[in-house]
C-alpha cells in the first residue's frame, strides 16, 4: 500500500501550490544535473509533460501532473532519508573483546610475526580490523575467500589492498616486498580460514619486511 499515493491522490492544489511543485522540480534538476527525460523517466511521467509542467507552458489537466508531480517528489524524499540512515555506519565501540583484538593487531603491527586472531562469527573481528586500518597507517587489508585460494589470486588481492599497479603474475611478490619492505606496514588478511596451509606458508615470507595478522 502507497501511504504517500492515499495522502495526494485526492488532492486539489492552488495556483501558488502548483508554481511551488514547478519550482521543487525546476530546483531537482538543477541540483541533480539529471535531463528532463531522465527525470521524467523516474517519475512515471511523460517527458513531453513533466518539462512543460514545470515550465508553466502545459495545457492539459496541471492538477492531475500536479498530484502526480507531488507523489514523485514525496516518494523521492522519503527514499533519499532511508539511503542516508542504511549508509550511516555505526561507531566503532572499544568493547572488552574489541580492545583486545586491537591489542593482539598492534602487536602484530610491531613484531616481526604472524599473529592470528580467531572468534565466533559476530565478535566484531571484522570491524574492529577495518576501525584498525583506518586509524594506522601504513596497513593493508584484504577479505581472502574461495576464488581467492591460490598463490596468485591470493597476490592479486593483497597487491589491490596496497593499490598496487603491478599486474605481471611473476612480479606480484617482488612488488609487495618492496612496498612494505622498511615500512613498518601490517598486513590483515580476513577470512583466512579460507586460505589453505600452502598459501599461507607462501605469505609468510613477507614476515621478514612486514608484519601480518590473520582472521
Amino acid at each position: 500500500m502507497n501511504v504517500t499515493a492515499l495522502a495526494t491522490d485526492n488532492q486539489t492544489y492552488t495556483p501558488a501550490e502548483i508554481d511551488g511543485i514547478r519550482a521543487e522540480i525546476a530546483a531537482l534538476k538543477d541540483l541533480s544535473g539529471l535531463s528532463w527525460t531522465e527525470l521524467a523517466r523516474e517519475a512515471g511521467i511523460p517527458s513531453g509533460t513533466l518539462s512543460p509542467f514545470a515550465t508553466g507552458s502545459y495545457s492539459g489537466d496541471n492538477q492531475k501532473i500536479a498530484r502526480n508531480a507531488k507523489i514523485w517528489l514525496m516518494s523521492r524524499a522519503d527514499k533519499q532519508e532511508a539511503s542516508r540512515k542504511l549508509r550511516r555506519s555505526p561507531e566503532f565501540q572499544k568493547t572488552p573483546t574489541a580492545s583486545a583484538f586491537v591489542e593482539t593487531l598492534m602487536y602484530a603491527h610491531t613484531s616481526p610475526e604472524i599473529a592470528v586472531i580467531s572468534g565466533s562469527p559476530g565478535t566484531g573481528k571484522t570491524f574492529t580490523a577495518e576501525h584498525y586500518a583506518a586509524t594506522n597507517s601504513n596497513v593493508y587489508m584484504t577479505t581472502m575467500q574461495p576464488c581467492t585460494a591460490t598463490v596468485n589470486t591470493m597476490l592479486n588481492a593483497l597487491a589491490e589492498a596496497m593499490k598496487l599497479n603491478e599486474r605481471s603474475q611473476g612480479k606480484l611478490s617482488g612488488a609487495i616486498g618492496s612496498k612494505v619492505r622498511g615500512a613498518g606496514a601490517l598486513i590483515i588478511v580476513d577470512e583466512a580460514s579460507t586460505w589453505p596451509p600452502p598459501r599461507s606458508s607462501s605469505c609468510a615470507r613477507f614476515s621478514t619486511s612486514t608484519r601480518s595478522a590473520s582472521f
